[in-house]
């Protein structure tokens, strides 16, 4: 039952006109439909986010119905979008975003004749029209509409208070006649965005991620971003009077922090977009500092620019002249996260009651001593209680990969719950939640003060390498991927246990899980490790560049050859800082294993890349040359 907190005198919570939502607007719904399926073209599903991941299914369904001339038009149309637009981002690309409003203001028109778009661009829409009305149309207004009937009795019942908080904290003025919010079957990888021309698309497919008061925090956030430049002014002045510069991002938090904070004053047990996507912890470290200073302003302390200057006092950057000179930080770490290490310690107990195979890999097999070790101080009734916990994983989560659901969202759910009393927050399975927290005090009592501190120690070591030898790898795998490094460096979650491998990244969310209990991960392996985890951000790149060599020849790209590339550039990356290094595929016998559900092990694909790419990190040759080459041969290597 929703409940709705009355903190907003009468006369600023008066009816007004707030969203002007739109949900025919069949150019622009054309154009996100075939945005969506160019960057999802070549791709393979699981490497997709989840607000465009049912795209390819929707297109492959109606494709049935279609003449063969319709779905040779069609699938033109897509692969003008895969070579061109879809290349761009409205976000920062503003003629796309001028040319997307465009579209939407066309609604139903036949042609677009009269409408502001390049020849090009108007040939492919115009084309693939019919078929759009046809095929899929009629269901994606229908969805479109069905999002508008659900979004409107939460605007009309929380959206006066919401809008009322939001314009008197941050002392700007909304649009008398209302934001206007374009409704789209698909929007972009994020389910909604805001850019240039106060556009704002909003994704209406059930996983785009804005459904129920999540869309309706999303709707405020999207449209706060109206005030991007008075905010981003605002702090520049706070941060030129102490001769600093604004970081990267603040004036993004401050939205997630605030729409957040608004939508859940009006409906309390409402888990904030950031927080449910585990946001704050990759890629924007502000949630402390808005926690202690923008929440008190936002709690009637102060002023507006009272907090602003505390804000920026506390996150500014230093400044060389004009120029802001601001280190990235190739990783950030979480050594106290309580919950995601209990979590782990029952996966890995419990794969070892199972008699999981893995269960004796080195990275876990110490697991069941350190457990025995811990229950020697444990009553009997507490014994019991860890038993059956860790029996509980042994018959469900512990028959599963890290990388299966619902490990997967498990995993994600607990990042970033911290050392909190309860997990009650994190959207989980209730029968698990009973498990972890039955099991929470016992393991606090026995094991957590010796993870945490291997937690801690392992950062400390990893820290130190990073500093003399981070920037060097790094700069060299996103050199030979032709691929960027996040600015906001990468999360590395570390946990006394992980997996059998001491080391997973989850698709995705972007994050890694590194064991502190393992010999494995220690020294340049640790480096390595984080390294190629932290490279595995590019899978569906690099799995569609790949793909995009191996079409034309007829050729499946092999499913675990962008693993074992990363396994082969990550290892020549750190042998390159240290010529002695044993890369770990070698040092730990990787190349005999089946990687990432293949039929036939890795070590066939090891020779290709001695003969083929590594000439390549060498300095020979172009990446796509090498590519061309690796997949022609690596997939009549897998035949």
């Amino acid at each position: 039952m929703m409940g709705c907190l009355s903190v907003f005198p009468a006369q600023q919570t008066r009816s007004t006109v707030i969203f002007a939502i739109k949900t025919n607007e069949f150019w622009l719904n054309l154009h996100s439909f075939l945005y969506v399926l160019g960057q999802s073209q070549g791709r393979p599903p699981a490497s997709l986010r989840e607000a465009m991941r049912d795209a390819p299914a929707d297109a492959e369904r109606e494709l049935q119905t279609l003449t063969p001339e319709e779905r040779e038009v069609w699938a033109k149309a897509v692969a003008a979008y895969a070579n061109g637009l879809s290349k761009k981002d409205p976000i920062v690309d503003k003629p796309l975003a001028m040319m997307i409003n465009a579209l939407a203001a066309a609604v139903e028109a036949s042609s677009l004749r009269s409408v502001e778009v390049d020849s090009e661009t108007r040939a492919t829409l115009e084309q693939a029209a019919p078929i759009y009305r046809k095929a899929w149309w009629p269901a994606h207004r229908s969805t479109n509409q069905a999002y508008r009937a659900s979004l409107q009795p939460l605007i009309e019942r929380h959206g006066n208070t919401i809008l009322a908080f939001i314009t008197s904290k941050y002392g700007l003025p909304w649009p008398s006649a209302g934001y206007p919010v374009h409704l789209a079957v698909y929007s972009n990888w994020a389910g909604a965005f805001s850019t240039d021309g106060n556009l704002l698309v909003v994704g209406t497919n059930a996983h785009a991620g804005t459904q129920g008061v999540s869309g309706l925090e999303t709707v405020f956030h999207e449209a706060m971003h109206q005030w991007d430049d008075s905010i981003d002014e605002a702090l520049r002045r706070q941060a030129q009077a102490i001769g600093k510069n604004v970081p990267p991002q603040l004036s993004h938090a401050m939205i997630f922090f605030t729409a957040g904070e608004a939508v859940r004053r009006v409906v309390p047990e409402h888990v904030p977009v950031a927080e449910a996507s585990g946001l704050w912890d990759r890629g924007l470290p502000f949630r402390a500092v808005l926690n202690d200073v923008w929440k008190a302003y936002l709690d009637g302390r102060g002023t507006r620019d009272e907090a602003l200057k505390a804000l920026v006092a506390q996150t500014a950057v230093s400044a060389v002249g004009q120029q802001q000179s601001v280190s990235p930080r190739l990783f950030t770490f979480q050594t106290d996260e309580f919950w995601l290490n209990l979590h782990h310690f029952l996966y890995v107990l419990g794969r070892s009651e199972a008699q999981m195979p893995d269960s004796r890999e080195p990275a876990v097999a110490g697991a069941p001593q350190d457990a025995e070790r811990g229950l020697q101080g444990l009553t009997p009734d507490e014994q019991r209680t860890w038993a059956s916990a860790v029996a509980a994983y042994a018959a469900g989560l512990s028959l599963r990969s890290n990388l299966e659901e619902p490990m997967s969202s498990v995993t994600r759910g607990l990042a970033g719950a911290g050392d909190r009393p309860n997990v009650a927050e994190a959207s989980l399975d209730p029968a698990l939640v009973a498990v972890l927290e039955k099991a929470a005090p016992i393991y606090r009592k026995a094991w957590w003060p010796a993870h945490r501190a291997a937690n801690r120690i392992w950062r400390s070591s990893a820290e130190d390498l990073i500093d003399r030898y981070g920037r060097a790898a790094i700069d060299f795998v996103s050199r030979a991927y032709g691929m960027p490094w996040p600015d906001s460096g990468y999360p590395v979650y570390i946990s006394s246990y992980a997996n059998f491998g001491g080391a997973y990244s989850i698709g995705g969310a972007n994050f890694v899980i590194v064991s502190s209990m393992t010999d494995m991960n220690k020294g340049l392996n640790g480096l390595e490790i984080m390294v190629h985890e932290g490279m595995h951000q590019w899978d569906g790149r690099m799995f569609a560049a790949l793909a995009s060599h191996a079409r034309p020849l007829n050729l499946l790209v092999p499913r675990d050859l962008t693993h074992a590339m990363i396994f082969f550039t990550a290892g020549e990356a750190v042998r390159r800082i240290n010529p002695m290094y044993v890369p770990y595929a070698e040092a730990f016998d990787v190349w005999p294993k089946k990687l990432s559900g293949a039929s036939l092990p890795a070590q066939r694909l090891k020779p290709l890349l001695e003969e083929i790419w590594k000439p390549y990190l060498n300095g020979h040759g172009s990446r796509d040359e090498a590519l061309a080459a690796l997949v022609a041969k690596a997939a009549a290597e897998s035949r």
